[in-house]
């Protein structure tokens, strides 16, 4: 047998020894543990945060010019801030939680479980937004990556841009205002219906078993609506609302069966087939409507706006009070 060889083979027993010995003293390497997470509480002003970043339970935090490498997580009843700063995670806001964002960034997927609230404003949400049993989800001025998906919630998006589609199921309301959608909007069983107004909607866009008020263009009830485009079909089937539709350009069909009344408007150029209670719209007979319906324009929003700029002023009040974060 070579010397090489011997050497090899004891280098190897070595080595085996070693390894032993330094674990039975707790020494041997191990795998490394995960990093923990990040907590905040109060301002945290030109931070970068490596990691996650969890708000307690209860707690209210506000990142300003600063930048968590991980996920974000808004605890139950918890309130985070974000002015100029980015998520290069996901942002999860949980139970009651709130999260206000003005000129900021969220890279991964923006998610509300049962959340009161996110408010975003001038800002990028590259992952787009998936919100389940949630409060609202309030978007102006901003940019959003992928799809926006809302169940069980109110949805409001205010001069955005989606590069996805728009769906919601059992929202409260959906409404559209100076928004560009790359993708479709489907809406079902919105309870006070949807508004989409001055807008640009590229693919099929579909509302159906929804109530109260269905406004797509025109003038009243809800007034400074200015016509859309929608890029593909536009089927209104099966609601209980009072529909309008006027003033659009539709390069699709426009499909409108088993509502409970026939829609109206006027002045749509529509480059497909107008079908069902579609094929000859009526004017609409006026802007008076009664309940919910009868709200016109920012009235419309005045509840929603409302109680995010109470939650808003909460949180300023409990941040300050807090002081600077322990980071």
């Amino acid at each position: 047998m070579s010397i090489r060889g011997t050497r090899q083979r004891r280098w190897r027993w070595l080595s085996i020894v070693a390894v032993a010995n330094l674990a039975a003293v707790g020494l041997a390497a191990a795998p490394s543990q995960a990093q923990a997470v990040s907590l905040c509480s109060g301002t945290a002003e030109g931070f970068t945060i490596a990691g996650d970043l969890a708000v307690p339970a209860g707690a209210s935090c506000s990142l300003v010019n600063s930048t968590v490498t991980g996920n974000v997580v808004v605890r139950t009843d918890a309130n985070l801030s974000l002015d100029g700063s980015t998520v290069r995670g996901n942002l999860v806001v949980r139970s009651n939680g709130f999260v206000g964002s003005t000129g900021s960034s969220v890279v991964g997927v923006t998610r509300l479980r049962q959340a009161f609230c996110v408010a975003i404003e001038d800002s990028d949400l590259g992952g787009g937004v998936n919100a389940r049993e949630s409060g609202f989800f309030f978007s102006e001025g901003t940019t959003h990556g992928a799809r926006v998906f809302s169940a069980s919630g109110q949805t409001v998006i205010l001069s955005g841009w989606v590069d996805g589609e728009v769906r919601t199921n059992l929202d409260l309301l959906t409404d559209l205002r100076d928004t560009v959608v790359t993708g479709g909007m489907n809406v079902n069983q919105a309870e006070l219906g949807s508004v989409v107004c001055e807008s640009e909607i590229d693919g099929d866009v579909a509302l159906r078993n929804s109530g109260e008020l269905i406004q797509l263009g025109g003038q009243a009830p809800t007034t400074d609506c200015e016509f859309n485009v929608f890029g593909g079909d536009l089927a209104l089937r099966d609601n209980d609302a009072d529909i309008r539709v006027s003033d659009n350009v539709i390069r699709g069909d426009l499909v409108c069966t088993g509502n409970t009344s026939a829609p109206t408007g006027a002045n749509n150029r529509i480059r497909g087939e107008s079908v069902g209670q579609c094929a000859e719209l009526a004017p609409a007979a006026g802007p008076a409507l009664s309940g919910f319906g009868a709200m016109a324009g920012a009235s419309r929003l005045a509840g929603v706006e409302r109680q995010i700029d109470t939650r808003s002023t909460e949180t300023a009040n409990e941040v300050a009070e807090i002081g600077p974060a322990d980071l």
